[in-house]
This record gives C-alpha cells, structure tokens and sequence, in this order.
C-alpha cells in the first residue's frame, strides 16, 4: 500500500502562513503540519489547529524566534547557523561541537517540547526539524537519540555515510521527499513524484502559505506558488489515480 504523509513546516512562522496550512489542509492534500513554537505566531497556530483538526507536530527551531538562553549559540547570528552554513554551503568539516554546545541543544529540544504540549494539550505526532541539522551528524545524532527517548515519530534524512544510523526502535517514514525545498516548483513534478511513489509510508515536506507582508522571507512568494500545487484538482486526481492513502503521521505507529 501507498501511503503519503504530505506534510506543511514552518507552522506558527506567521498568521499568513498558518492560514494558507489550514486552507491546504482543508482545500488540498496536505494531511499534517510541524509546528514552530517559538514564533509570534506559534499560539494562532496551536488554536486553529484544535479548531480545524489539524494533526500537528513540532518543528524543532534553533534559529530564529525565542530561546530559553540564546548566548551565541541560537538565532539567526548563533554559533549553530553559522556551522551550518560553513557545512552546507561550503562544504567544510569543522571540528566537532562540544559536549556542552551539544547539552544545549537538547535542552532546547525538550523544553520546545513542553512549550508544544502547553499550547495544544498533547505531545507531538513527530518532530522535525527547521533548517537542515542533518549536515551536522553531532546535533543529528542529538536530535535522533531525543525523539527515541520520548517515543516520537521523527523524520530522518540520510545525507552520507556520516550521517547517523537508525536503531531498530527508530520510528519515522520510510521515505522523505524534500520536493519543495528550492521554489520554482511547477504542478508537473509533483504529478511525477506521485506517478513513482513506491510503497510503504512516504512524506513530502512543503512550506505553503499566504503572504506575509510583514515577513522578511526570500520564500514568501515561493509559499503562494506552493499552497496553489498543493490544493490544484489535479494533484487530488493523480493522488487517486495512483491509488495513493493519503495520511498523516499517526500511520507510522502501525509499521512499529
């Protein structure tokens, strides 16, 4: 069986953007959101997703919005982002991050789980992550060990053999398809995406909205193009022609 997970990040980044998820959830196929819970607007996203009955989870996020204690590890200026960028971007292999850089992240982590649970009265159904943490193996391996211990589903992107390795208690989507990352994206390559959908329990990330005037954001256009695709007639109709399920996270708790 074919299952997709269609999944909208970056909820609770803005009003805008809470409502283009909402109206992809409710006039499209996206079937689950992440929740950031450290943005202005991350209580607006909390009450309309216990208003429309959007399943939710935490979008873990180290770079922007509040933190219990930033220093200069968190934000957009932190240590952590300028990692990233060096990692990513340029392709360089700094040393490790310290024990206690590490510590920090965690207990980021678990308090932007409590934040989550204080907002919308359950635990998450997954956790991911906003940027790409998985170009730092050390804060992956973090993040990995930190949803096994509290027994959440997570998403998982291998990106070489550093990367770290799944335990068999790992519980996440077989596969994930990061097809909006980018922008430009048209209506064709999703229809081909679905057309080769393989079996088992499959998630494409997208990041749709409305826009935000107030947001400084290089993909605020790019979300509008995205909430379109997502909620065309034609993307329902390959997603049936196909015989694809469309579901949320919870579909992973029956492969385990």
């Amino acid at each position: 069986m074919k299952h997709l997970i269609v999944n909208a990040d970056d909820y609770g980044f803005s009003v805008e953007i809470n409502q283009g998820i909402v109206h992809c959830f409710e006039n499209g196929i996206v079937t689950n959101a992440s929740m950031i819970v450290n943005e202005m607007a991350s209580k607006d996203a909390a009450r309309l997703a216990q208003k429309h009955g959007l399943p939710v989870g935490l979008h873990l996020n180290l770079f922007s919005g509040e933190f219990a204690d930033a220093g200069d590890l968190f934000g957009p200026h932190g240590l952590l982002r300028q990692v990233l960028y060096e990692r990513e971007e340029l392709g360089k292999i700094n040393e490790r991050l310290s024990p206690d850089v590490l510590a920090a992240v965690s207990y980021e982590f678990e308090r932007q789980t409590e934040l989550f649970y204080g907002m919308v009265g359950v635990l998450p159904n997954h956790v991911s992550y906003h940027f790409g943490l998985h170009f730092i193996p050390e804060v992956l391996d973090v993040f990995i060990a930190f949803a096994q211990k509290a027994r959440i589903v997570f998403r998982f992107k291998r990106v070489n053999e550093l990367t770290s390795p799944l335990s068999e208690k790992s519980k996440c989507p077989h596969r994930w398809y990061d097809l909006f990352h980018g922008g430009h994206l048209v209506l064709r390559d999703l229809e081909q995406l679905l057309e080769d959908l393989p079996d088992g329990i499959n998630e494409i990330s997208a990041h749709p909205g409305f826009v935000s005037q107030q947001l400084e954001d290089s993909y605020n256009q790019e979300r509008l193009n995205e909430l379109e695709i997502l909620c065309s007639p034609k993307a329902r109709a390959a997603v049936e022609r196909h015989h694809i399920t469309l579901s949320n996270y919870a579909v992973c708790g029956s492969y385990v």
